[in-house]
């Protein structure tokens, strides 16, 4: 059966469309595909990272300028940043020895399990610690941390799959984005060599003299206990890591896992709840044994208005309590 000319007609035009269209996709997929496939510089990288976090610079510095060993790494958000004195810990740890062992503090802002991935991956491809302690908290559901695809080879950007990454075409794009930025200083010769302002210390913890407002403090947390009612009577779930929406913090907890295991380092946790939560139990409290032990400080430590900087951070006073308790705890585990 023949078909009537103005269905071939329009058929005809429809076809060159799209081969059209397919030719005019085909150059800007062409230049991704490219610049995914080019080199990306890790300090480049690092420097992009840094407009969200100044912190990133002193991570690059330590991790692949500084020839120094770290011995013990502690990762996680800025709770981790403003809340454990490395320099106090490295100084308890050492005691009357001759070297001084290194434990540095790691860490960054916000949250971000994947951020927590590359740092221990960067770390063990270029140091060699004995221990890597992480942070966790009351709830652990971060997802992508924002940096994650400014920071990460091409390979661990795409291996984060949409099923467990809620943000993964946005990382995708967000790595197109930095790729391209990188591309661009380059041709126009406007790329730095250097991290802007790089702290160069060998410690990175962030003094915080200051106290939280009282009011503020109290305030908050009965805001989060009018949110989350009976948050201090519920009970880790065991069904924990079966929830999809926890798949992915506990998809990079197994590849952190993994690394961890074939360089022969220990793994831990420590609970740095926000004020008023020291008795409330970290929701993934019967998870974190299968990747490592988990070290819950006393409350009384984030439970003091005198020791916070705010409702998620510590002051220099809880930061120098919490070296105190932590420091003899690390100094144990690399005696063994």
């Amino acid at each position: 059966m023949k078909l009537c000319n103005s269905f071939i007609f329009s058929f005809e035009k429809m076809r060159k469309f799209i081969f059209r269209l397919l030719l005019f996709l085909l150059v800007p997929i062409a230049g991704a595909a490219f610049l995914f496939i080019a080199p990306y510089e890790r300090k480049f990288a690092f420097n992009y990272a840094s407009s969200d976090c100044d912190g990133f610079n002193w991570i690059f510095y330590r991790i692949f300028e500084n020839p120094k060993p770290v011995d013990v790494a502690f990762i996680g958000s800025s709770r981790t940043g403003c809340g454990i004195d490395d320099k106090s810990v490295s100084k308890i740890i050492s005691g009357n020895k001759n070297q001084t062992l290194a434990a540095l503090n790691f860490g960054y802002c916000r949250y971000g399990r994947n951020m927590d991935y590359l740092i221990v991956k960067f770390l063990l491809e270029n140091k060699k610690p004995r221990i890597i302690v992480l942070e966790c908290t009351e709830d652990d559901q971060g997802g992508s941390h924002l940096a994650f695809p400014w920071i990460a080879q091409t390979g661990d950007l795409f291996a984060s799959t949409l099923l467990i990454n809620e943000k993964y075409v946005s990382d995708i794009l967000g790595g197109l984005e930095s790729r391209i930025r990188q591309m661009r200083e380059t041709i126009l010769k406007t790329h730095r060599d250097s991290l802007p302002n790089p702290e160069k210390g060998d410690f990175q913890y962030i003094e915080a003299p200051l106290f939280g407002d009282s009011l503020e403090l109290i305030t908050e947390s009965r805001k989060s206990q009018e949110k989350n009612p009976g948050l201090e009577s519920n009970q880790p779930s065991a069904d924990w890591s079966n929830n999809p929406s926890n798949w992915f913090t506990v998809n990079y907890l197994r590849c952190i896992q993994r690394l961890a295991l074939e360089h022969n380092v220990k793994i831990f946790f420590l609970y740095m709840p926000s004020f008023g939560h020291g008795k409330v139990k970290p929701s993934a409290l019967h998870f974190y044994p299968k990747i490592g032990e988990v070290w819950i400080p006393p409350d009384s430590i984030f439970n003091r208005l005198d020791y916070r900087r705010d409702y998620v951070h510590l002051n220099e006073r809880g930061g120098d309590a919490l070296a105190k308790w932590l420091a003899p705890r690390i100094a144990t585990e690399l005696t063994k």
